[in-house]
């Protein structure tokens, strides 16, 4: 059995539609929002801080963890364990929301549109054209060279060329990029189509079971929950957070791990059997994640084989990193018992042409943009 399993550079002219072909799932993870919300690390270390009302730097946060040998999720609980004895779990989660939307909300404060995003991360559809169209030039103002932006670009691409993904998975407990992705839709509509089709949906942002529902909107599900600003606007325009289902501390994660049942569990299973999957912005290091992955590759290569009376390994799905050439080709078996093949870019600025020449959206701009990285 022989089994093709190159790493692909995403740039590469000859992988041009590869993704393009079948129906697919966009899983996104905390890498995307790099630039907009912090580190993993830094979010834990801030946590820390809170929590123990320390000053400790992230030098000795880093020297600390190394001695007791800890994972992040572990410090995390840590936190919530010291915070619990005398507080309860809401002050937790709102040191964690404060943390997660500290910069944006921030700039947005200092550009005059905070209550506009806070309404925007809640229920967008309210807002007027313009204020639409102001958050889009505020978010291109800060945030245009980050992966969300490209990534938001890319998925409108695909939908208008009838590639969209089947759904969008997210691991992030913030909103941010399905926020924009509306925005932007609604901005490209009123250019496009004109100003009174600033309210058309496109996806439906689905954080619990009971919001699951057959629609033709592209499902956005936040399957590690997800957590929303409210703060200033009326209580009939906020919307739930699902606390219930952050997958931050070890506790949460062992509940997860330790399931017969979990809908985070179902929902990637469902879409890890019948779509390809691309992952950006994922470490791929959860356990639980691999877990699922390997259930269904198992799964699909048994079915391929018996069906087709060979052994068949069928690398179809792709997680994109950034890496050299070199950290390439000895990454590139790293998931092949998982189905995953592995894409890298050099700069993460690269990602949206990338993506555009995996799906076959390359236009002229695009082409000579791709000539001039293979000349270089």
């Amino acid at each position: 059995m022989i089994v093709n399993t190159k790493a692909i550079h995403v740039l590469n002219p000859d992988y041009g539609g590869w993704m393009g072909r079948n129906p697919w799932t966009l899983c996104v993870g905390a890498g995307i929002s790099y630039g907009i919300v912090p580190t993993w690390e830094n979010l834990a270390w801030k946590v820390y801080q809170q929590c123990f009302d320390s000053h400790m730097t992230i030098e000795q946060f880093r020297e600390m963890r190394n001695n007791l040998g800890w994972t992040l999720d572990c410090v995390l609980q840590m936190s919530r364990n010291s915070m619990l004895c005398h507080q309860d779990d809401k002050e937790f989660n709102e040191i964690l929301r404060k943390i997660l939307y500290g910069d944006i909300l921030g700039k947005a404060k200092n550009e005059g549109v905070l209550l506009d995003l806070i309404m925007a991360f809640n229920t967008p559809y309210v807002l007027l054209p313009e204020k639409k169209l102001a958050l889009c030039d505020f978010f291109e103002k800060y945030y245009a060279e980050t992966t969300t932006y490209q990534l938001i670009n890319f998925v409108l691409d695909a939908y208008e060329n009838g590639k969209a993904p089947r759904a969008i998975i997210s691991f992030n407990a913030e909103c941010i990029f399905d926020t924009f992705l509306y925005l932007f839709f609604c901005k490209r509509d009123m250019q496009k189509i004109g100003e009174k089709y600033n309210r058309r949906r496109y996806y439906t942002r689905i954080l619990r079971t009971v919001e699951c529902q057959k629609s033709d909107l592209i499902p956005i599900y936040h399957l590690h929950g997800c957590i929303f600003p409210n703060d200033g606007i009326k209580n009939k325009f906020k919307r739930s957070s699902s606390y219930s289902k952050l997958v931050f501390n070890e506790e949460s994660y062992m509940q997860v791990a330790g399931s017969v049942y979990n809908w985070a569990q179902t929902t990637f299973l469902y879409h890890a059997q019948f779509d390809k999957l691309l992952f950006i912005g994922l470490s791929m290091s959860d356990l639980n994640i691999r877990k699922w992955l390997y259930w269904t590759a198992m799964n699909h290569n048994f079915e391929l084989t018996e069906t087709r009376h060979k052994t068949i390994i069928d690398m179809c799905h792709m997680w994109i990193n950034k890496s050299t050439e070199v950290e390439a080709s000895n990454l590139e078996d790293s998931l092949s018992h998982l189905n995953v093949r592995y894409g890298y870019v050099q700069s993460w600025n690269d990602i949206g042409l990338g993506l555009r020449n995996l799906f076959g959206l390359l236009n002229s701009k695009d082409k000579k943009e791709l000539h001039l990285h293979r000349t270089l």
